[in-house]
């Protein structure tokens, strides 16, 4: 359903295609006509660490189940941790190295993609639109149907969309990357940005 034009195929195949597409949206033929299910219906896991692929350290009966929300909506996703003795081995960094954001540093259960705050912050600043709306658009690209059936996420995405913005905050401003040993007659640690016309010492 979210690839464009994907051909028909079996769950095998369907599987292999996504094994880099872990949040779209498919449908099964039950025999009468295309219905919604998800890649986590089909048995699919999301392997961390290896390109894809189950890490070798690791049981293949050992995953973690999580909620995962992107931009069309919610997904029940298996991911397999890595356990490489050279990988970071945090849960939450791993996440954080595959563009995924944890709600919770310790065993977390709900995370959201970069690309979904990355396009609230795009919604917020153009249309003012509040994160109570916003959550409630996924819940019905979700649920179209029956979208109180799908899990309020209000609180957890105003939390992780104030540390995002903050973030972003600071990679702009220069401070991720020591710009107060550049320019020193800046105020120490400002995620401000300064006004690009006006002049300034040097």
């Amino acid at each position: 359903l979210s690839c464009y034009l994907h051909p028909l195929c079996c769950t095998r195949c369907m599987i292999e295609s996504h094994c880099h597409l872990p949040f779209h949206c498919v449908e099964k033929w039950n025999g009468h006509y295309f219905e919604k299910t998800s890649l986590h219906n089909l048995d699919y896991v999301f392997c961390l660490g290896h390109d894809g692929h189950p890490c070798p350290n690791q049981l293949s009966t050992v995953f973690c189940r999580v909620i995962v929300i992107d931009i069309n909506g919610y997904h029940d996703v298996n991911i397999m941790f890595c356990f490489c003795c050279d990988w970071e081995t945090n849960e939450a960094k791993q996440l954080f190295h595959h563009l995924l954001f944890p709600v919770t540093l310790v065993h977390p259960e709900t995370v959201f993609t970069t690309e979904v705050l990355d396009q609230f912050d795009i919604h917020n600043c153009t249309s003012t639109k509040s994160v109570e709306s916003f959550c409630s658009a996924l819940q019905k690209l979700t649920n179209a149907g029956q979208p109180n059936e799908v899990s309020d996420s209000y609180r957890t995405f105003m939390q992780a969309s104030h540390i995002h913005h903050h973030l972003q905050a600071v990679r702009r401003s220069g401070q991720a990357h020591g710009i107060d040993n550049y320019i020193m007659h800046w105020l120490k640690a400002s995620i401000a940005i300064h006004c690009p016309a006006c002049p300034e010492l040097g």
